[in-house]
């Protein structure tokens, strides 16, 4: 689900009536079901879940990037109180990091000093692990992190103190 209310399924753009006819569908076989970002779609969404949660056969991940959708299915009003069950997916450790790099030959001086800084998956994605070079990490935290927190701070409807 995109912040402009698009759905895409592979690579293809949904309108949600047809995403809604889909989900139902799929919701009665016995297949998992990853909805990102799914805090983005119509509150509709969460009811049609509830309503059809005892029929499921389907395994359904729901994946918000924030602690106030885990907070908002737990409400006392949440369609899906009961029905889901928060788990929270934090950072990579950084003995992980360390690990996962230095088996890519890695010097290990260098994956100490960055190691800190590519615990976040999406920072390693713009990290090419074949020819692995500082500047490519420092690149890579210097044009997405301000904007990982950013994205943080707006969907918690928090302000950032100096």
């Amino acid at each position: 689900m995109t912040r402009g209310g698009l759905i895409l399924e592979h690579e293809e753009q949904l309108p949600y009536p047809v995403f809604e006819e889909r989900i139902k569908n799929l919701l009665l076989r016995d297949v998992t079901i990853v909805v990102d970002e799914f805090q983005r779609l119509p509150e509709r969404f969460l009811d049609l879940l509830h309503y059809h949660s005892p029929d499921s056969r389907a395994k359904l991940i729901l994946v918000g990037s924030s602690f106030s959708v885990a907070r908002k299915l737990m409400e006392r009003r949440s369609p899906l109180l009961g029905i889901v069950r928060p788990v929270r997916v934090g950072l990579i450790r950084p003995i992980d990091v360390i690990r996962g790099l230095f088996k890519l030959g890695i010097p290990p001086e260098l994956l100490l000093r960055i190691a800190p800084y590519v615990r976040d998956p999406w920072i390693m994605r713009f990290v090419d692990p074949g020819k692995f070079r500082r500047s490519d990490v420092i690149e890579a935290i210097r044009f997405n992190v301000p904007a990982l927190i950013g994205e943080v701070f707006s969907e918690e409807d928090r302000v950032p103190t100096h």
